[in-house]
């Protein structure tokens, strides 16, 4: 058993409390609790402990101070922040946000901590405890100066530090709605100007200012060509002007919005009725799914021997 976990099993038996018990109080499920108390699981995160103090009505200092957060009144916050490495914990966040506060609420305990540690940026020190990373949004592209030079950029947005990323887009439109990716998200994305066939990529067009665009990166026919999820939107060869800035990596996604689900269905319903009017047709001149293929073909071959 950790030194920690005894901890928290003896304070809980003095308050006369089962496992289920703390877990209804602190809303930290028993199984977690017990693997805790025997030593299955390192120290927790600030932000439980904190659930903790407050259900066996202790101080906040001494929980932290328990898990070896804290080392001592004097130094209130020399141990680790953040124990496990850098995996983004919203509890840590939350809890180097508090400790934050309380450090600036009391200048003199501040100028000691910051000649402890040598350095003035807090923030950026809790920022990495709780496994955050910051990365620029950007907006309009002024050309002459680098995609992610300060003057590009509308905003910012953390991210977990083990993404590997280099910038967001904000999206806007409904172009990729059917890949599930809709206005207001956020993509996140490393800057490449080769993406692999098939990959999701932001491009802009060159011009004295640019947008960047959310579009699938396709080769066909000896070229390449971007191409939108909804079907409402046309193809974007390819050409001189277009620069493929960089690649999906993840997505920060807005709760979907019944506004949303209408839209799909309308978009969903139109093209329907287009494959429907199509299938009509061909039944109507007596041609089969195999038929229709075959016209197909000879309609694209015919196509591409007149281009020559």
């Amino acid at each position: 058993m950790s030194d920690f976990g005894a901890y928290l099993k003896r304070l809980r038996e003095s308050r006369d409390l089962k496992l289920n018990e703390l877990a209804r109080l602190s809303g930290v499920s028993s199984a977690h609790i017990s693997r805790i108390e025997c030593g299955l699981r390192p120290a927790p995160s600030p932000g439980i402990l904190l659930k903790f103090a407050s259900a066996l009505n202790v101080s906040q200092e001494e929980m932290l101070r328990a898990a070896g957060y804290l080392e001592s009144e004097k130094d209130p916050i020399a141990g680790q922040v953040c124990k496990d490495g850098p995996k983004y914990d919203p509890d840590a966040e939350y809890a180097s946000k508090r400790i934050i506060s309380a450090l600036e609420s009391k200048p003199e305990l501040l100028a000691a901590w910051k000649e402890l540690i040598g350095r003035d940026d807090l923030r950026l020190l809790f920022k990495q405890a709780s496994g955050l990373t910051t990365l620029p949004i950007l907006g309009r592209i002024k050309a002459g100066i680098p995609v992610l030079a300060e003057e590009n950029w509308e905003g910012e947005v953390e991210v977990p530090s083990d993404i590997k990323a280099d910038f967001a887009l904000r999206i806007s439109g409904d172009s990729m709605s059917w890949a599930g990716i809709a206005e207001g998200d956020i993509a996140v994305l490393r800057k490449t100007d080769s993406p692999p066939n098939g990959a999701i990529v932001a491009a802009v067009i060159e011009e004295a200012t640019w947008e960047a665009t959310l579009k699938f990166f396709v080769r066909e026919n000896g070229g390449a060509v971007l191409k939108a999820a909804n079907p409402e939107y046309k193809d974007i060869p390819a050409g001189p002007k277009l620069k493929i800035i960089g690649q999906l990596v993840t997505l920060l996604k807005n709760p979907p919005t019944v506004s949303n689900y209408l839209a799909h269905l309308v978009h969903k319903d139109i093209s329907d009725r287009k494959w429907q009017y199509a299938i009509e047709l061909a039944t109507q001149a007596g041609l089969d799914g195999e038929s229709v293929a075959n016209l197909i073909n000879m309609v694209v071959k015919s196509a591409k021997q007149i281009s020559k």
